[in-house]
């Protein structure tokens, strides 16, 4: 897995995220939701999308059915999602770090970053 304790991060990095590495705490947070919260209760399985403008995380449920899902700071974009759409064939998709709840052509729900760090 390529993701660790958000904590674990702070204290390797000393406290210092410079731009681009902002995000990944925000991706391990959204990993370790999965690994205690969702893990054998909806999903079976998250995967990375390490291709070049694919969105961060491929959500497996117990359908075996996708969720595509993009975390980020000011997300408004969601091409990420839709390039990977293109290869998965997700149920929906997810970005969480929009400025306002909103749903987009029908798949994917925008979400603030408020709602995650409600979880």
């Amino acid at each position: 897995m390529l993701f660790i304790a958000p904590s674990l991060r702070s204290a390797i990095l000393d406290n210092q995220f410079w731009p681009g590495i902002e995000g990944k705490k925000l991706e391990d947070y959204f990993a370790l939701i999965y690994v205690e919260g969702l893990k054998n209760k909806l999903a079976v399985d998250l995967f990375y999308d390490i291709s070049e403008g694919g969105a961060d995380f491929i959500l497996t449920l117990k359908d075996k059915s996708k969720i595509i899902i993009e975390v980020g700071f000011n997300k408004e974009e969601i091409r990420q999602v839709m390039n990977t759409q293109n290869k998965v064939k997700g149920k929906y998709g997810l970005v969480f770090g929009s400025s306002k709840l909103e749903l987009v052509d029908g798949f994917v729900v925008k979400i603030p970053l408020k709602y995650l760090l409600l979880i």
